[in-house]
């Protein structure tokens, strides 16, 4: 029987064990997050792939088979449309627009220092 797990924390600090279960024999797949049951799925002899949020954010769960063997992989998507990637797309550009503020103004400062020890050096 293959095991794994995976830990995240969220931007609050809650800590998150999401858990995998998927029978050698029987191919059944039982995903739990903080020991509670999130799916269920019978009979994986094949890649899989599920789709699950925990708390606001989108996670992606891939079973891979290669040859006899599985791969296991959990990740969490920050490019689908949801309302936590919407909102972190916004503070990316929040903070890419703050970065061109202070750039620009640190480029006029320097050029009105420039001109000004020109000006005062005639």
């Amino acid at each position: 029987m293959a095991e794994r797990n995976w830990r995240f924390t969220n931007d609050l600090g809650r800590a998150y064990l999401i858990g995998l279960f998927h029978g050698d024999s029987t191919g059944h797949v039982v995903v739990h997050c903080n020991n509670q049951v999130m799916l269920v799925d019978f009979n994986v002899f094949e890649s899989a792939h599920y789709s699950f949020f925990v708390d606001d954010e989108l996670c992606e769960l891939d079973i891979l088979r290669a040859g006899q063997d599985y791969h296991y992989n959990c990740h969490i998507n920050q490019e689908a449309d949801t309302p936590k990637n919407r909102w972190r797309q916004e503070r990316i550009a929040q903070m890419e627009f703050k970065n061109k503020t202070a750039w620009a103004v640190f480029g006029g400062l320097m050029v009105l220092a420039i001109g000004a020890v020109i000006w005062l050096r005639r």
